[in-house]
């Protein structure tokens, strides 16, 4: 499996995605994936290394189907949207509803979470 497929390579690979994560709830309510489909979508996967063991407070949430390895974790707090990928959304934003529904969840977390600390002050 080709995970350093680069910059120019907007599909490397399937990625099986964790149903019950953040990241397929996100791609589920955008239409990105209906929701009787699996969730697999594809990634521009670029990457040479990948974790082993998620850190505390990140849960595993996608493989590659055919060598298991592990392409993104999410957080598991709910206060906070964390959401680390081995692969780069931000290349493909304009040709991949994926990669769109993503950007597009960052922004209403990062916007809620300014709403909330304004109203602190």
């Amino acid at each position: 499996m080709n995970h350093e497929a680069g910059r120019t390579v907007t599909v490397a690979h399937q990625v099986t995605l964790d149903p019950k994560s953040q990241l397929a709830a996100i791609l589920h309510s955008s239409g990105v994936l209906p929701s009787e489909s699996a969730p697999v979508i594809t990634a521009n996967s670029s990457h040479h290394q990948a974790a082993d063991v998620p850190g505390d407070g990140l849960r595993l949430v996608a493989r590659c189907p055919v060598d298991q390895v592990k392409e993104a974790v999410e957080g598991t707090d709910d206060d906070h949207f964390v959401l680390a990928l081995q692969w780069h959304p931000e290349r493909t934003y304009y040709s991949d509803p994926a990669s769109r529904a993503m950007f597009q969840a960052f922004v209403r977390a990062a916007a809620k979470w300014h709403k909330t600390e304004r109203a602190q002050l």
